[in-house]
């Protein structure tokens, strides 16, 4: 199966907003704006058991034959370039793995 950085109980998780989702606003915009396509109002009251509800950006991974990846650090990039703009409507993530070799059968 396909597994979700974001979802790892074992990553740290850095970026101080929710949702990856800004408009080109930045952390100002609010997540229960939504972008049109996505509805992220219901989610904006979300419970930390739901916080889903607004993941939109993913980083989906699976283990290898002999080799599990661990996710160690999952982070939402909040910098703009050197212009002062961003380069797109949702900020970047990034995820950093552990390999860790398993015993194949």
């Amino acid at each position: 199966p396909l597994l979700d950085a974001a979802r790892a109980t074992s990553a740290e998780r850095k970026g101080r907003v929710r949702s990856t989702i800004h408009k080109f606003a930045g952390d100002s915009f609010s997540e229960g704006q939504g972008d049109g396509t996505v509805e992220l109002a219901a989610a904006s009251s979300a419970t930390s058991t739901e916080d889903d509800l607004q993941h939109i950006d993913w980083i989906l991974y699976r283990d290898g034959r002999g080799l599990q990846l661990r996710p160690v650090l999952y982070e939402i990039l909040l910098e703009r370039l050197a212009n002062g703009r961003y380069p797109s409507d949702h900020f970047p993530v990034q995820a950093s793995f552990d390999l860790v070799p398993q015993p194949t059968a």
